[in-house]
């Protein structure tokens, strides 16, 4: 009986195995950064979703408010929240708008910060009618806008 060699081999060998080897080791740590950056910026998200409902509850209040009563909240408050386990603070800022002779316009602005942080997590802006003013004499507004509109065209056109 003859027994046949044959002078192929098969698997890898170990030039291959330390080259994968190498590859795998340079690859982990970019991918654990990118993993670690994800979870970084999950949790960044989920604070502004976070202050964003607080800003949003904040303003359905005020609306709320303002069609049970007509009325506009003015000035400064400010106060406290309790959401997903943390302590949120809100501001809130109502300023009466200057356009021309209407001055029942309110603009109000909800800002919400993390704990004791100066920076806002999220800000809200809305605007509210003073329905119990004197309402503004809207013919006068349209023409005093038509002449604003009308001396701006002047002072742009080039004979």
């Amino acid at each position: 009986m003859k027994r046949v060699m044959h002078s192929q081999q098969s698997g890898f060998t170990l030039i291959e195995v330390l080259v994968a080897l190498i590859i795998v080791a340079v690859s982990l740590p970019a991918l654990m950064y990118s993993i670690s950056t994800q979870v970084n910026q999950l949790s960044y998200i989920e604070e502004r979703l976070f202050a964003q409902w607080i800003a949003d509850n904040e303003m359905t209040k005020l609306r709320i408010q303002y069609k049970q009563s007509g009325m506009v909240a003015k000035g400064k408050k400010s106060g406290t929240e309790a959401m997903a386990g943390s302590k949120w603070s809100w501001s809130r800022v109502s300023e009466e708008e200057k356009i021309l002779e209407a001055k029942a316009i309110y603009t109000t602005t909800i800002q919400v910060f993390f704990d004791e942080e100066d920076d806002p997590k999220a800000t809200q802006v809305g605007s509210f009618y003073d329905t119990k003013m004197k309402q503004p004499n809207l013919a006068a507004l349209h023409d005093r806008a038509r002449k604003l509109q009308e001396a701006a065209q002047g002072q742009g056109s080039t004979p």
